[in-house]
Protein backbone atom coordinates (compact mmCIF):
# COMPACT_ATOMS: atom_id res chain seq x y z
CA UNK A 1 0.00 0.00 0.00
CA UNK A 2 1.49 3.46 -1.13
CA UNK A 3 0.39 6.57 1.30
CA UNK A 4 1.82 10.02 1.02
CA UNK A 5 1.29 13.27 2.31
CA UNK A 6 1.83 16.83 2.12
CA UNK A 7 2.57 19.89 4.19
CA UNK A 8 1.88 23.23 3.00
CA UNK A 9 2.30 25.88 6.05
CA UNK A 10 3.31 29.53 7.10
CA UNK A 11 3.72 31.25 10.26
CA UNK A 12 6.34 32.26 13.02
CA UNK A 13 8.21 29.86 15.25
CA UNK A 14 8.90 31.05 18.65
CA UNK A 15 12.54 29.83 19.67
CA UNK A 16 12.06 30.93 23.11
CA UNK A 17 9.57 27.91 23.16
CA UNK A 18 12.41 26.32 22.54
CA UNK A 19 15.45 27.75 24.62
CA UNK A 20 15.63 24.93 27.28
CA UNK A 21 15.71 22.42 25.08
CA UNK A 22 18.53 24.33 22.45
CA UNK A 23 20.58 25.14 26.04
CA UNK A 24 20.59 21.45 27.14
CA UNK A 25 21.83 20.67 23.74
CA UNK A 26 24.43 22.96 23.91
CA UNK A 27 23.11 24.62 20.22
CA UNK A 28 23.23 28.69 19.88
CA UNK A 29 20.11 30.62 21.10
CA UNK A 30 18.79 33.27 19.39
CA UNK A 31 16.48 36.51 20.10
CA UNK A 32 12.80 36.73 18.94
CA UNK A 33 10.53 34.45 16.03
CA UNK A 34 11.78 32.81 12.74
CA UNK A 35 9.09 33.50 10.10
CA UNK A 36 8.24 30.94 8.13
CA UNK A 37 7.57 32.25 4.41
CA UNK A 38 6.56 28.91 2.79
CA UNK A 39 7.05 25.17 3.75
CA UNK A 40 6.41 22.57 1.50
CA UNK A 41 6.85 18.88 2.13
CA UNK A 42 5.79 15.78 0.26
CA UNK A 43 6.11 12.44 1.25
CA UNK A 44 5.55 9.16 -0.39
CA UNK A 45 6.16 5.79 1.94
CA UNK A 46 7.96 7.10 4.61
CA UNK A 47 10.68 9.55 2.47
CA UNK A 48 10.47 13.45 1.34
CA UNK A 49 10.02 13.51 -2.40
CA UNK A 50 9.88 17.42 -2.26
CA UNK A 51 11.18 19.74 0.11
CA UNK A 52 10.74 23.58 -0.63
CA UNK A 53 11.05 26.30 2.15
CA UNK A 54 12.20 29.57 3.04
CA UNK A 55 12.38 31.42 6.76
CA UNK A 56 13.50 34.53 8.17
CA UNK A 57 14.98 35.64 11.35
CA UNK A 58 15.09 39.47 11.63
CA UNK A 59 18.66 39.18 13.76
CA UNK A 60 19.40 39.96 16.93
CA UNK A 61 21.59 38.65 19.55
CA UNK A 62 23.13 35.18 19.66
CA UNK A 63 24.30 33.04 22.51
CA UNK A 64 26.19 30.14 22.71
CA UNK A 65 28.09 28.42 24.92
CA UNK A 66 32.14 28.70 24.66
CA UNK A 67 33.69 26.52 27.70
CA UNK A 68 32.60 27.86 30.94
CA UNK A 69 31.69 31.19 29.21
CA UNK A 70 28.61 32.42 27.49
CA UNK A 71 29.15 33.62 23.69
CA UNK A 72 27.61 36.18 22.15
CA UNK A 73 26.94 38.70 19.26
CA UNK A 74 24.88 40.44 17.25
CA UNK A 75 23.52 38.86 14.01
CA UNK A 76 22.34 40.79 11.07
CA UNK A 77 19.11 39.38 9.42
CA UNK A 78 19.43 35.46 7.97
CA UNK A 79 17.78 33.87 5.55
CA UNK A 80 17.23 30.00 5.71
CA UNK A 81 16.28 28.34 2.18
CA UNK A 82 15.09 24.70 1.91
CA UNK A 83 15.41 22.53 -1.44
CA UNK A 84 14.83 19.14 -2.23
CA UNK A 85 18.17 17.18 -3.27
CA UNK A 86 18.18 13.66 -4.70
CA UNK A 87 17.93 11.61 -1.87
CA UNK A 88 17.21 14.03 0.74
CA UNK A 89 17.19 17.78 1.82
CA UNK A 90 19.41 20.83 1.64
CA UNK A 91 18.91 23.64 4.05
CA UNK A 92 21.11 27.02 3.50
CA UNK A 93 21.37 29.49 6.03
CA UNK A 94 22.73 32.84 4.91
CA UNK A 95 22.98 37.02 5.89
CA UNK A 96 19.62 38.21 3.93
CA UNK A 97 21.18 39.79 0.60
CA UNK A 98 24.46 38.11 1.60
CA UNK A 99 26.19 35.89 -1.42
CA UNK A 100 28.25 33.17 0.92
CA UNK A 101 26.44 31.16 3.41
CA UNK A 102 26.71 31.09 6.44
CA UNK A 103 26.25 27.40 7.24
CA UNK A 104 24.68 24.62 5.19
CA UNK A 105 22.66 21.32 6.10
CA UNK A 106 22.17 18.03 4.25
CA UNK A 107 19.60 15.35 5.21
CA UNK A 108 19.75 12.24 3.46
CA UNK A 109 17.55 9.11 5.05
CA UNK A 110 20.85 7.62 6.04
CA UNK A 111 22.01 10.54 7.90
CA UNK A 112 23.12 14.66 7.86
CA UNK A 113 25.77 16.55 7.15
CA UNK A 114 26.38 20.22 8.65
CA UNK A 115 28.86 22.36 7.51
CA UNK A 116 29.68 25.79 8.99
CA UNK A 117 31.67 28.22 6.96
CA UNK A 118 34.11 31.14 8.13
CA UNK A 119 31.29 33.99 7.40
CA UNK A 120 29.42 32.52 10.15
CA UNK A 121 32.39 33.02 12.58
CA UNK A 122 32.95 36.55 11.37
CA UNK A 123 29.19 37.28 11.97
CA UNK A 124 30.08 36.01 15.63
CA UNK A 125 32.58 38.57 15.62
CA UNK A 126 35.17 35.57 16.62
CA UNK A 127 38.65 35.48 15.95
CA UNK A 128 39.67 33.43 13.17
CA UNK A 129 43.28 33.65 10.42
CA UNK A 130 42.79 36.48 7.92
CA UNK A 131 43.65 33.94 5.53
CA UNK A 132 40.46 32.21 5.66
CA UNK A 133 37.68 33.22 2.92
CA UNK A 134 34.33 33.72 3.46
CA UNK A 135 33.40 30.56 2.07
CA UNK A 136 36.05 28.21 3.97
CA UNK A 137 34.32 25.41 5.87
CA UNK A 138 35.40 25.73 9.37
CA UNK A 139 33.12 23.45 10.70
CA UNK A 140 31.81 19.77 9.68
CA UNK A 141 29.78 17.58 11.28
CA UNK A 142 28.27 13.96 9.66
CA UNK A 143 26.01 12.09 11.99
CA UNK A 144 23.57 9.21 10.70
CA UNK A 145 19.95 9.71 11.78
CA UNK A 146 19.26 5.98 12.91
CA UNK A 147 21.82 4.24 15.38
CA UNK A 148 23.95 2.15 13.63
CA UNK A 149 23.28 4.13 10.40
CA UNK A 150 25.88 5.05 7.99
CA UNK A 151 27.02 7.62 5.97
Amino acid sequence: MCSSDLLNASGHLAVAEFEDLIRRSGGAVIEGDVTIDRLVLSWQDNRVTQADGVGRWAGGQVTWPMGNNIGQADFPPMLATMDSTADGVALVISEQGGDVPAADAEIRWNGMELRVYKRMIDLADQPWPDSANPSDVVFRVKQPLIPGGAL
